[in-house]
């Protein structure tokens, strides 16, 4: 398999000047999952999204050792979760699976994200506007509550989706056809993966309509909010095509990111009273994985994640 040489980051292009490269997301979950107005269930949980990536062509060459080992695993009615397996089958599973993903060299992902970190960031934000609107004077009120709380299984997509399309940027691959296979997932999970992940190309300004009352006139008024980023966001990919197939556990793709995603949600919760809290996107976190070279796949891993600074843990010694 083969993306082309790992270079620096290629600058915007035009959208036709290379061919389209069609790559194949399997992913599936683990860990917590809820919404922002939960906190966590114990020390340090943490909600997880993992998958395997790889150019379509490959995917279809490797993809039947896969289905080979997740049929002999399934139950007679086509049924596979890892965690439905006894022990003993589970470890099994886990070892063939991670035997395929070593021998192919397939590349890993995931996106961790610590519960109470979400938590806080979800209750930072209702304080800022619970502030602003008492500090609002004027004649039309702003109707609404509270901020509606965010569910972090779609936050982990999101992170997941980004560093599938830096991955692609990496190797200089920016025209892409990306099919995402995962677990069935109820349709209004599946509506806000297609708009987080469309929402991570948007670039320049962005208008949320609003609507309040004016005291003055009894008369309900709509106005918008609109914000900017500044500075160069934009990454440097067309996505000509995005699609999300829910597949069964006859595809053994999907089983392989199962096994992963469950994997790296007991790695974190097992983590030694030292590293519990810390960071858990960047390599030192799945230095003792199984997996470690798949899942180190990025050349240069940079100096800043998103997700690591802001939702680190409130208990992290590095805050």
């Amino acid at each position: 398999m083969s993306f082309g040489a790992t270079e620096k980051l290629p600058g915007k292009k035009d959208a036709g000047s290379e061919p389209i490269t069609h790559v194949i997301l399997a992913c599936d979950e683990s860990g917590a999952k809820g919404y922002a107005d939960r906190d966590e269930a114990f020390a340090g949980e943490t909600g997880v999204f993992a998958g395997l990536m790889a150019p379509a062509d490959f995917v279809d060459k490797v993809a039947p050792d896969f289905d080979a080992v997740a049929a002999q695993y399934a139950t007679p009615d086509g049924k596979l979760h890892i965690t439905d397996l006894p022990p003993p089958k589970q470890a099994a599973l886990r070892n063939e699976m991670f035997e395929l993903i070593r021998a192919h060299k397939v590349p890993c992902f995931y996106e961790a994200i610590h519960v109470a970190g979400f938590h806080r960031a979800h209750n930072n934000l209702s304080t800022l506007v619970a502030q602003a609107r008492a500090a609002h004077t004027g004649p039309v009120k702003v109707s609404g509550g509270g901020i509606k709380p965010s569910s972090l299984h779609v936050a982990l997509f999101q992170g997941l989706y980004g560093k599938v399309l830096a991955f692609c940027c990496e190797r200089d691959k920016t025209r892409l056809h990306i099919e995402v296979r995962t677990d069935r997932v109820d349709s209004p999970i599946v509506r806000n993966f297609e708009d987080v992940a469309h929402e991570l190309l948007e670039v320049g300004a962005k208008i949320t309509k609003v609507t309040g009352f004016d005291t003055q006139t009894n008369k309900v008024v709509t106005g918008s909010v609109t914000t900017t980023a500044s500075g160069d966001y934009q990454l440097p990919v067309t996505i000509e095509h995005l699609e999300i197939k829910v597949v069964d556990d006859r595809d053994g793709l999907a089983v392989a990111a199962d096994v992963l995603a469950n994997s790296l949600d007991y790695l974190f919760r097992t983590r030694n009273p030292a590293e519990k809290f810390r960071a858990l996107n960047w390599p030192k976190a799945f230095e003792s994985h199984p997996l470690r070279d798949c899942l180190d796949s990025f050349g240069n891993w940079g100096g800043y994640n998103f997700t690591d600074t802001f939702y680190r843990h409130p208990n992290d010694p590095d805050l």
